[in-house]
């Protein structure tokens, strides 16, 4: 909407900035689902996974409150594209696919 606005009315110079209230969550790098993530997706891609700080909310920030550890994973446009929103490759959803599979697996004792 800020966008849009900016680019109507220039001459205004509009601008926002978002501000989020929610609590972080944080996992330790030696949890065992952070283990059998990087696992499962080394065997999936071929290396290991990139980390990164989510930008935004999620339910992890709940489920950390109440001790469920929780990590934030998966595929990623990276920016939303201004035009078609958020788009995934179906190749890119197969292979997560692939991971949650195996990351369940692992920490169920299964493989």
């Amino acid at each position: 909407m800020v966008r849009g606005l900016a680019e109507r009315f220039p001459e205004y110079g509009v601008e926002g900035d978002v501000y989020v209230t929610a609590p972080g969550a944080e996992i330790a790098e030696d949890h065992p689902l952070v283990t059998a993530i990087d696992e499962s997706h080394a065997e999936v891609f071929g290396s290991p996974p990139e980390r990164d700080v989510t930008r935004w909310f999620s339910d992890a920030s709940a489920l950390t409150r109440y001790g469920v550890p929780t990590v934030n994973y998966g595929t990623s446009t990276g920016l939303l594209d201004t035009e078609y929103g958020e788009n995934l490759e179906i190749e890119g959803l197969v292979r997560m696919a692939n991971v949650y599979a195996l990351v369940a697996q692992r920490v169920c004792g299964v493989v």
